[in-house]
């Protein structure tokens, strides 16, 4: 209870700190994205070496190793800020 009141009584977020919460968002969802680009590049360029469509080398990877895309977890990317 005395975590609620405490809740209760915390400050509503400022302009500038909620600008600066959109940034940070905006520049977090940037870097995700660069991330998967990058991650995508790969595996098409091994699957085509390979001579496999990329969802059969990622299934095969991912027996062999711990590896998830987004779209096996349910990850939605969130739109910018």
């Amino acid at each position: 209870e005395g975590s609620l009141r405490r809740r209760a009584a915390a400050r509503p977020a400022t302009a500038a700190q909620m600008k600066r919460g959109a940034k940070q968002h905006n520049e977090m969802r940037t870097a995700w994205l660069k991330r998967k680009r990058g991650f995508k590049e790969c595996v098409e360029i091994l699957a085509e070496n390979m001579d496999v469509k990329p969802k059969a080398f990622i299934k095969a990877v991912a027996d062999a190793q711990d590896v998830e895309t987004d779209e096996d977890a349910g990850v939605a990317l969130p739109p910018p800020e």
